[in-house]
């Protein structure tokens, strides 16, 4: 069982890793307070904490970088500062994740049905062979219908999750770019990698600066046409934020 030292500096940097067992709270700024169970020796319930942490759901498997603290009413808890989100693996992690609401369609008895017949394959055989559900007792047709669809949007969720969280942008944000586009035609992958700035017009938060942030990850030139057009709008957008109704040319381009 991994041990605490009962004495933790504040700034030890650390790496624990665990399934979400229960959220505790989520303030009106996303920070996020959760119960992990560790998967190192044995299971030790761990409290952690941090905006980083937000969006986190039941059954997720995380790996949660940070340091320890120490809270005078709460005890030891685990600062989070970066998190990592993967797919759970075991049975145990299999059936909170199913049962969490995630996947609509899927409440916990029948979470628990579907991972008795499947197992650790579980989220394989929803993945590429879905149509197996219908061998699970009270799935038929329509209620595959909805975990499938309801399946790839997380699958959707989690690409963008995966690859914006490498560039710090937090996973309220990445929920926010899916669902600006989830009721159009476009692809919000494609927009990321291709036409990032575009997420400063589309998606309420990103900002200048994280679609900044994400187009030099990606390979825009630091020097294009599209990071001094989103710039200039960007700065035509703080002047008007500040009561201004114009900018002179000399005033903006020293920006």
């Amino acid at each position: 069982m991994m041990r605490v030292p009962d004495q933790v500096p504040l700034d030890a940097p650390d790496v624990i890793e665990g399934v979400v067992d229960h959220l505790l709270h989520i303030s009106y700024d996303e920070r996020t307070v959760l119960r992990l169970a560790t998967t190192l020796d044995g299971e030790e319930n761990v409290t952690a904490i941090g905006k980083a942490l937000f969006g986190a759901r039941p059954g997720e498997s995380l790996r949660v970088h940070g340091g320890w603290t120490c809270h005078p009413r709460h005890g030891r808890q685990f600062r989070a500062e970066r998190c990592e989100r993967t797919m759970p693996a075991d049975e145990r992690a299999i059936r909170l994740y199913l049962a969490s609401g995630m996947i609509r369609g899927i409440g916990a008895i029948l979470a628990s049905a579907i991972v008795d017949a499947f197992g650790e394959q579980t989220l394989k055989v929803i993945d590429a062979e879905p149509q197996r559900l219908l061998e699970v007792h009270g799935i038929g047709q329509v209620r595959l219908g909805r975990i499938t669809a309801a399946w790839q949007e997380q699958k959707a969720i989690a690409g963008i999750m995966v690859f914006l969280q490498g560039l710090e942008i937090t996973p309220a944000l990445a929920v926010k770019v899916y669902t600006a586009y989830a009721d159009t035609d476009d692809d919000p992958m494609r927009i990321v990698r291709r036409t990032p700035y575009q997420l400063c017009r589309d998606v309420q938060g990103v900002g200048f600066h994280n679609a900044d942030r994400i187009a030099l990850a990606v390979g825009i030139p630091k020097h294009s046409d599209a990071r001094l057009e989103a710039a200039l709008l960007h700065e035509l957008d703080q002047a008007g934020a500040s009561g201004h109704c114009h900018l002179p040319v000399r005033v903006l381009i020293a920006c």
